[in-house]
């Protein structure tokens, strides 16, 4: 498949002195990255050679987490850009935080492209890059390549082809004429069978019907012939419409409606369906989860082969790839029309993948399974027994008990914690003793400065106590021993830097105070 070449470079947000924009314009092994780390985003614009239809793209990453590609054209910059590939995923957060597999390339062919971007042409693409999970590091591309159809024509084909129609090759023996050499061919060009629109005209003419379609002269009939023929094609046509009857009432007897499905209860609605939410933050995570529990749904933090449905907020997502193929993957949609409609609807209407809104239906609606109240029971002759109780003994439904009342106000899906995943099991580590702290500041008193920041006092304060050592609000010039400060103050007292209790806390034992007083 060709490759659409790169004219020029545009523009670009920033570049690097040693790795400008231009580097995307040769082959060499150089790369473009943004000229400062920790950029919010770094876009640049590419000029193709030519209009053409962009049908895959070849991305080769150079730090960069998540890469789009828009495309417009040069003629009408005031329209912009359009998306042609989304926003892809090319490090994970674990890896952009480590530095591993900077250089990831991927190839994105025509049905990862969106439509109807993908089908038009373009000479213009604008490349926007991002790496939100690590500030301290340089990113961009490694290099970009775009493939699209070739539109010439080979010379051998314009040669014996014009449009639709085939162009008859020249004969040197047919251009060589001499005197009765047509007539003495006609014989053979006659015997050469006729094709395409000449064979229609052919055998459409009134010659062709008259040569093919001999006239016969119809023999006169006899008036009890005549009769005859009549009655039979009467009863022949008596006979049929009965039989025609006959067959229409027997397919029709055995239609018979399809029954309707039958329906649940609305706490079993999505019964066998265990999800995973990913994207969705509280208050509306919680929201999610407690529609889908409430009809009968499992829930579990993270994906694994007992799961059936993501419910996912964008595609192509680390989450989205780790699932596709897997399971069913669907928009919140789903959960909220299902628990508003009370009726389990089939997922493919809510599917976030198109290829796979584009497939049949795999499952019916079940609607809910509405129950006629009962009638209270009449009073029988229980034979002593006391009317409060059945005979194996279970409290009648007439009203709830009070230990169900109670089991009921005990299931509370808002005890769980919504803002990560759990599954509600404690670590292993959990019953553990709590490691033993130092007490290197026995005995000693402190006293906070009131320049401080009120967060560098509350750390001094957790580590001062943490190590047993006492706080006073006001100086006392018999109690206090140290004053935390960081700048020079008229003090009795030793002065000393935050520095020294971070010192200290670092080594696990008391410091000498020289390197950190304030004289």
């Amino acid at each position: 498949m060709p490759t659409v070449k790169i004219e020029r470079i545009v523009s670009c947000s920033s570049e690097d002195s040693n790795y400008p924009a231009a580097n995307l314009l040769s082959c060499d092994s150089k790369t473009w990255k943004c000229k400062n780390a920790g950029e919010k985003q770094a876009s640049v614009v590419l000029q193709l050679e030519r209009e053409a239809v962009i049908t895959s793209v070849d991305v080769g990453n150079e730090n960069s987490a998540f890469i789009e590609v828009l495309v417009g054209r040069s003629s009408t910059p005031d329209l912009g850009f359009e998306v042609l590939l989304v926003a892809s995923s090319f490090m994970s957060p674990m890896e952009a935080r480590s530095g591993s597999n900077p250089n990831r390339v991927r190839m994105f062919t025509s049905d990862k492209l969106s439509k109807p971007e993908a089908e038009q042409k373009w000479d213009r693409v604008k490349v926007v890059c991002t790496q939100p999970f690590n500030k301290h590091v340089q990113y961009g591309l490694a290099f970009i390549t775009f493939h699209s159809v070739t539109t010439e024509d080979k010379p051998a084909a314009l040669s014996n082809k014009l449009g639709r129609f085939l162009v008859k090759d020249d004969n040197d023996e047919l251009n060589s004429i001499s005197a009765g050499s047509l007539f003495a061919r006609r014989k053979d060009v006659e015997t050469q069978p006729l094709r395409g629109a000449a064979a229609i005209r052919e055998a459409s003419s009134p010659a062709s019907l008259a040569r093919h379609k001999p006239v016969q002269k119809a023999k006169p009939l006899k008036l009890k012939e005549e009769v005859s023929q009549k009655n039979g094609t009467q009863k022949a046509r008596g006979e049929n419409s009965e039989r025609h009857n006959s067959k229409a009432k027997k397919t029709e007897e055995p239609v018979v409606k399809k029954p309707r499905p039958l329906g649940k209860p609305f706490g079993r609605l999505l019964e066998g369906v265990t999800l995973v939410i990913s994207g969705y933050q509280n208050p509306h995570r919680a929201n999610l989860r407690t529609m889908a529990l409430e009809m009968g749904a499992r829930y579990k933090s993270d994906w694994d082969s007992s799961c059936t449905h993501l419910v996912c907020a964008f595609p192509n997502t680390p989450k989205f790839q780790q699932v596709w193929g897997k399971g069913h993957i669907v928009c919140k949609d789903w959960v909220e029309n299902c628990h508003s409609k009370r009726r389990r609807l089939p997922w493919r209407r809510f599917a976030l993948d198109k290829r796979d809104q584009n497939k049949p239906e795999s499952e019916d609606e079940i609607p809910e399974l509405v129950q006629d109240v009962p009638d209270p029971p009449c009073q029988q002759d229980t034979g002593g027994l006391s009317g409060d109780d059945d005979d194996d003994g279970r409290p009648q439904s007439g009203s709830d008990t009070e230990d169900e009342i109670e089991r009921v106000r005990a299931v509370n899906p808002y005890d769980e914690d919504t803002d990560v995943d759990s599954d509600g099991e404690l670590p292993a580590t959990a019953n553990l003793p709590l490691p033993q702290l130092h007490d290197f500041f026995d005995g000693k008193c402190f006293h906070l400065h009131e320049e401080l920041s009120a967060v560098v006092r509350s750390k001094l304060k957790r580590y001062i106590i943490a190590f047993r050592g006492s706080l006073v609000d006001q100086l006392n010039g018999e109690h206090v021993d140290f004053v935390i400060s960081n700048k020079k103050v008229q003090s009795k007292q030793l002065v000393v830097k935050p520095d020294w209790v971070w010192a200290c806390n670092d080594a696990g034992t008391l410091l000498p105070t020289g390197p950190y007083q304030l004289m």
